[in-house]
């Protein structure tokens, strides 16, 4: 997918179409773009979706959080994941 292009259309198991973005540089770009919400089971479910147990675990944490919740939890663990922080759990992982 990759050598075709960064950003590829797919079919989900469920019918749904999502884009796979499979480069470095483009996923950097996506996250970063205001114009694309992470928050999917916030933003495309409607008011009675029930998530399965796997699907409602995934969809609610820090990194499928749009701000200001997701500036709101990065300051909370901002200084857990400093580069000094981050070499020091080396040897652990």
């Amino acid at each position: 997918m990759r050598e075709e292009g960064p950003v590829t259309r797919v079919v989900m198991p469920h019918g749904e179409t999502a884009w796979l973005v499979t480069r470095y540089a483009e996923v950097r770009a996506a996250l970063a773009d205001p114009r694309l919400y992470k928050d999917w089971a916030g933003k495309l479910t409607g008011p009675d979706w029930v998530a399965d147990e796997v699907t409602g675990f995934l969809a609610v944490h820090m990194l499928n959080a749009d701000p200001p919740d997701h500036t709101r939890l990065r300051k909370l663990v901002t200084k857990a994941f400093t580069g000094r922080r981050i070499a020091g759990l080396r040897p652990r992982i």
